[in-house]
């Protein structure tokens, strides 16, 4: 084998080798974008869930104050009833 071939040899290992470790590389830069992914999307899952019993939450709190203002508004009439007679 002469010095062509040789260096022909070693290039062509060399470049072999680099695309193996460029494929490995690109999977686990995949895998690790796609751990990513999967991790944002959990937390937007609990951050709707969260947002979903705060608005549940709020909801009670206004029909709550809704009742009230109510029971308030029936006290004032039947007050201002009273006071009339």
């Amino acid at each position: 084998m002469n010095k062509f071939e040789a260096s022909l040899l070693i290039g062509s290992s060399i470049l072999i080798i680099l695309y193996i470790v460029g494929a490995v590389l690109n999977s686990i830069v995949t895998s690790k974008r796609n751990q990513t992914y999967q991790e944002y999307t959990e937390i937007i899952r609990k951050q709707n869930l969260l947002l979903k019993e705060d608005i549940n939450l709020t909801n009670k709190i206004l029909k709550l104050l809704s009742d009230k203002i109510c029971e308030d508004k029936k006290e004032n009439d039947s007050y201002k009833q009273e006071e009339k007679r």
